[in-house]
C-alpha cells in the first residue's frame, strides 16, 4: 500500500527499517568516500528529515521570515520518535567514529550489522536499559542511556542489553540501606536471571553476561554504554541533548535558504 501523502507516510514508517536501511547506506558511501564524507551524509540526512517533517506538519515551514520552532525529537510522530536517537547513536558508534578505534574492530562490526535484522541492529547501536526496584520486581521496562534516567528512577539494579552484552548494574548503595543488603549477583530463580537467561537464549550468539556492583568495581563497562552522555565529534553541544538541539538549528537554517 502506498502512502496517500507525506503525513501518513511519517505517521507508518517504520523507524527500526528506516534507520537499517540508512546504516546501510551510510556504511557503504563511508567504505568508498571515508569516514568523514559517511557522517556528513548522516547528518545532512537527519537535518533534512526535520526539515520535512516540520513543514508537513504545519510546524515550520520553507521561509527566510518563519522564525517557528523546530521540533526535531518528533513529537507528534510516535514511529519517528526513535531516529535521532538511533542516529545520535550511530555516530557515535565504532562503526562511524574516528578517534579510539581500530580499523580491525570497526570492519568487525560492520560486518555483524550487515547480518543483522532491522531490531537487532537497533539494539547494537542503542542498548535496552531497564530497571528492577529488587532482584524480583521490574520497576521500569524502559530508560534512556542518561545519567539522569537512572538517578530519576531511584532503582538499585539495572540491566543492559546491548546485543552482544548484557550488563547487570547494582548503583552504588549506602551501607545499612535496604539497597546495599540486595543479594549480588542476583540469584538464579529471579526476574533478573530469567531476563538475561531469556535474552541469552534468543540470540543466535551467546552474548557476554556481566555483574557489576557500583561503587566497589570498576563500572566502566556499564557507564561507556550510557550513549547519551557523550558527545559526538563535530558537534557543538553536550551529549544527546545538544546534538539535538544542533539538529533544530541546523534544520531552521536549511529551512530558511532551500
Amino acid at each position: 500500500r502506498v502512502a496517500s501523502g507525506p503525513k501518513e507516510l511519517f505517521a507508518t514508517a517504520d523507524g527500526d527499517v528506516v534507520v537499517s536501511l540508512l546504516s546501510h547506506k551510510i556504511f557503504r558511501a563511508a567504505a568508498e568516500e571515508g569516514l568523514g564524507e559517511g557522517r556528513l551524509l548522516l547528518s545532512d540526512w537527519l537535518v533534512i528529515l526535520t526539515s520535512h517533517y516540520n513543514h508537513e506538519m504545519g510546524l515550520a515551514s520553507f521561509d527566510t521570515n518563519d522564525s517557528s520552532a523546530v521540533d526535531g525529537a518528533f513529537t507528534s510522530c510516535v514511529p519517528l520518535q526513535a531516529v535521532p536517537r538511533l542516529v545520535f547513536a550511530l555516530l557515535r558508534s565504532p562503526m562511524l567514529r574516528a578517534a579510539g578505534v581500530r580499523a580491525d574492530a570497526r570492519t568487525h562490526l560492520r560486518l555483524l550489522a550487515s547480518r543483522l535484522d532491522p531490531p537487532s541492529l537497533v539494539r547494537l547501536l542503542y542498548p535496552a536499559l531497564s530497571s528492577y526496584s529488587d532482584p524480583d520486581t521490574l520497576a521500569f521496562s524502559r530508560h534512556s542511556l542518561s545519567r539522569a534516567a537512572l538517578t530519576t528512577s531511584g532503582a538499585p539494579i539495572f540491566l543492559v542489553d546491548a546485543l552482544t552484552a548484557v550488563v547487570v548494574f547494582y548503583a552504588p548503595a549506602a551501607p545499612g540501606s535496604a539497597a546495599a543488603g540486595l543479594p549480588f549477583p542476583p540469584p538464579q530463580r529471579s526476574r533478573v536471571r530469567a531476563a538475561v537467561n531469556a535474552i541469552r537464549e534468543e540470540r543466535g550468539v551467546t552474548p557476554r553476561v556481566v555483574y557489576v556492583r557500583g561503587g566497589i568495581e570498576d563500572s566502566r563497562v556499564f557507564d561507556d554504554l550510557l550513549l547519551e552522555e557523550y558527545d559526538v565529534e563535530g558537534c557543538d553541544g553536550v551529549g544527546f541533548v545538544g546534538f539535538l538541539q544542533q539538529v533544530e538549528v541546523q534544520a531552521r537554517q536549511f529551512m530558511h535558504e532551500a
